[in-house]
């Protein structure tokens, strides 16, 4: 029995993915995770058979969406990284 799941998640700053040259922006993306029912075991568990990450995000206007396959891995990094960034400094008018 296999199972799908769709997220949003947010990014608040630009982030790199392992198999993208260019940065992504920042913004809403949505995640579909495809998984399996592991059926050996006596307590429902699932493994993840594939990942993918919608570009560009949901904010952007665009008529072609494409699917990137990303590792669960790759996406917890990309988004502690967004989280551990400091927020911009605040500018002060001067007169």
């Amino acid at each position: 029995m296999n199972r799908t799941t769709e997220t949003e998640i947010r990014f608040d700053h630009s982030f790199l993915i392992e198999s993208l040259v260019m940065p992504l922006a920042a913004g809403t993306y949505r995640l579909t995770v495809d998984e399996e029912r592991i059926e050996e075991l006596s307590f429902a568990a699932y493994r993840i058979l594939a990942a993918h990450l919608e570009i560009p995000s949901i904010e952007t206007p665009s008529l072609k969406r494409q699917h990137l396959q990303v590792t669960r891995a790759e996406i917890d990094a990309a988004l502690l990284k967004d989280q551990q960034a400091a927020p911009p400094a605040a500018t002060e008018d001067r007169v």
